[in-house]
């Protein structure tokens, strides 16, 4: 990934906000956390300097900065500490499970890890400035038990700040997948119907036999789309349902194929990823074609990844045609919910296909999907 400033304005904020995906190179982190000793090494100088120092200190240079060099080995070692601990600790479980754990689990595992930072790196940088732990001052007691307080005060504030922006950001999320999920129905109810009431005194056999089709297709819509989740097999069986419904208007100007493997059928999924890739293929691609096309849904593994994708035969991305007003906003709206749910492990690409058309393909880590 390149480093960019957008990359670095989202790193810094998955560190800050204890994002369990962090964003950018796998040093940028680290780098956050030195930076983050600074303040902290600072604000411990001067309340040291208010509460220890003699008059004659204050103007002094080469004080200040013995203070706070100290100080900021401790500052230091408590980010380092901090930081080791959330990275051993989501190795140990995984980010899937904390990710499951109840509010107040997680709650408990955000606030117990800073604290227990603070504890460990608080003692392994005085035994780095002094040479040993057990022979404190009574200042050191002092700053300790301070530093314990102040750790456990912004812990469970910063938890609370980032419980609550992660509140507003779900349901914002939510909200959008609403108002795709109105965006999509209603559009493909009154077109269906539409042509049905055409067929009804021309061919009313090939009216009902739509009219079955559509109903299959609510049958198997309407209660995924309104479930937080589903699986990879319900997503495609809607899917076959509405191409089924679709392949009755365009007749031979229709082909299509879904290979999902069987063993991947039962892979958790967001609803409403795949469709509006599926309807942009049709709407976008293949029916401004005067032949029509082909569209192609496959599902496969690759070590730890989900690869979705959905390849049309269409007019491609270049024509005029290919991207119209609205497009654009279903692709933001998945690419929203993913960077929601998986952060910078889950992308959306559009590409040209080789052979013309469109290809647009969803990965996503498959431990988590």
């Amino acid at each position: 990934m390149p480093l960019t400033a957008d990359v670095l304005k989202r790193s810094w904020r998955a560190t800050y906000n204890l994002s369990l995906e962090p964003v950018g190179p796998a040093w940028l982190p680290w780098v956050w956390s030195t930076l983050l000793a600074l303040p902290w090494a600072l604000a411990f100088t001067v309340a040291g300097f208010a509460l220890y120092a003699k008059p004659e200190h204050w103007g002094d240079p080469v004080f200040w900065w013995q203070a706070f060099s100290k100080n900021f080995v401790v500052a230091l070692s408590v980010s380092t500490a901090i930081h080791l601990l959330f990275a051993l600790t989501i190795g140990f479980w995984g980010r899937p499970t904390i990710r499951c754990w109840s509010p107040g689990r997680q709650r408990l595992y955000f606030i117990t890890i800073p604290i227990l930072g603070v504890l460990i790196g608080w003692g392994i940088g005085f035994w780095l400035i002094e040479g040993h732990m057990l022979k404190l001052s009574a200042n050191a007691w002092a700053g300790f038990g301070l530093l314990t307080v102040l750790g456990m005060l912004a812990s469970n504030a910063h938890y609370s700040n980032k419980v609550r922006a992660e509140m507003a950001e779900r349901r914002a999320t939510e909200a959008q997948l609403c108002l795709l999920q109105g965006q999509i129905e209603p559009h493909f109810l009154f077109n269906t119907l539409a042509h049905v009431q055409t067929l009804i005194e021309v061919d009313p056999a090939k009216a009902q036999q739509m009219l079955e089709a559509f109903v299959a297709y609510l049958r198997s819509s309407f209660s995924g789309l309104r479930a937080p989740q589903q699986t990879l097999g319900q997503e495609a069986a809607m899917i076959h349902a509405y191409l089924q419904v679709l392949a009755l208007r365009m007749e031979d100007r229709l082909q299509w194929q879904i290979d999902v493997p069987p063993d991947l059928a039962a892979t958790p999924l967001p609803p409403l990823l795949l469709q509006p890739l599926v309807e942009n293929a049709i709407t976008h691609g293949l029916e401004p074609k005067i032949e029509g096309g082909r569209i192609v849904l496959q599902a496969r593994r690759e070590g730890g990844l989900l690869h979705l994708t959905v390849s049309d035969t269409g007019l491609g991305l270049d024509q005029p045609h290919a991207r119209p007003r609205g497009q654009g906003s279903a692709l933001n709206n998945i690419r929203a919910r993913l960077a929601e749910q998986w952060g910078s492990q889950a992308t959306l690409t559009l590409s040209d296909a080789a052979q013309g058309g469109t290809v647009a393909q969803l990965t996503l880590p498959l431990s988590t999907a």
